[in-house]
């Protein structure tokens, strides 16, 4: 995983002294930084706010629920090229929306709270990188028909984290990491240029794929009761799954991985079942410890078929 530079109270402090027009705000300020940088920045009171760009190019700002930007309702930022856009938020329950944003890069730092994410009806195109962070708090996020030219990343929070990723294009890697609570990940109607790679940690966790064309899949679980499913999914490469703790079900159904697939189960009692699962290279699926069930009801390999560690087989 490659580094990356938080848009958090700090980091905002470091920039200032490039400021070109600042506002200071009594709930959400936002500030122009030299290079066509923009800075939002929220309080530790439930914020609230819009960021949109219209037809003709102007970026606004809008404040909902009581929540001011710069001491009003809305502002227009400008009509410019947006390099980066970083927006952080602190403590309380917070609601972000963006609306039909174009920039090269966008990070948003959730902070403490329970914590929203949204997309608008219209999309955003993102030239780069967006990176989100989740907190200490509950999240919901919704990334929906979105164009990411590079990566997209997603790191969840100590508590909840509901993600659904929906009709986006990814020119890069996808990368979702769940934090220390349950995680609902749902994955549809995308595509990834690179790999697509899902590490879940502790929590009953739920990770569904759905419709996604990627060029590897890596998904893979920690301690808790988890259900991995991959459906209607294609990979230029290998396909990996990987439960760990606790008894987990695994379903793959209309599957084609371009490489190899490997599914090893975890340590407990788990169920694995393959539908119309196909892979170029060998395939491994391995039941583990525990008493493993499968269900097999139709997969082919273009090397070795190794099916092993379940008791049923």
């Amino acid at each position: 995983m490659r580094n990356r530079i938080l848009a958090n109270g700090t980091m905002v402090v470091a920039i200032f002294s490039l400021v070109v027009s600042v506002s200071f705000a009594d709930d959400v300020s936002v500030a122009v930084v030299e290079g066509n940088n923009i800075v939002i920045t929220g309080d530790s009171g439930p914020d609230n706010i819009v960021v949109a760009q219209s037809s003709n190019g102007n970026i606004i700002v809008r404040g909902r629920a009581g929540t001011t930007v710069n001491g009003e309702r809305r502002i227009v930022v400008g009509n410019f090229p947006i390099n980066e856009l970083n927006i952080s938020t602190a403590g309380d329950d917070d609601r972000v929306v963006l609306s039909g944003i174009s920039a090269q890069s966008v990070n948003v730092d959730l902070g403490g709270g329970t914590d929203r994410l949204l997309s608008s009806r219209t999309p955003c195109d993102i030239g780069e990188d967006l990176d989100v962070f989740g907190r200490a708090g509950r999240e919901v996020i919704r990334i929906t028909n979105w164009q990411i030219g590079r990566d997209l990343f997603i790191a969840g929070s100590s508590d909840v984290m509901n993600l659904r990723i929906d009709g986006v294009s990814v020119g890069g890697t996808l990368e979702v990491l769940g934090g220390s609570s349950r995680e609902i990940i749902r994955v549809a109607a995308t595509t990834v240029g690179g790999e697509l790679d899902v590490e879940t940690f502790s929590g009953n966790d739920s990770v569904a794929i759905d419709g996604v064309i990627a060029g590897l899949l890596d998904v893979s679980g920690s301690v808790g009761n988890d259900g991995i499913e991959v459906t209607n999914s294609t990979t230029i490469g290998e396909l990996s799954i990987t439960s760990a703790a606790g008894s987990d079900t695994v379903n793959l159904e209309e599957v084609s991985a371009g490489g190899a697939l490997e599914v090893l189960m975890g340590t407990e009692d788990d169920e694995l079942l393959v539908l119309d699962v196909s892979a170029v290279g060998e395939v491994e699926l391995n039941g583990g410890p525990g008493s493993d069930q499968l269900d097999n009801l139709g997969i082919t390999s273009g090397g070795e078929l190794d099916i092993i560690g379940f008791e049923n087989q």
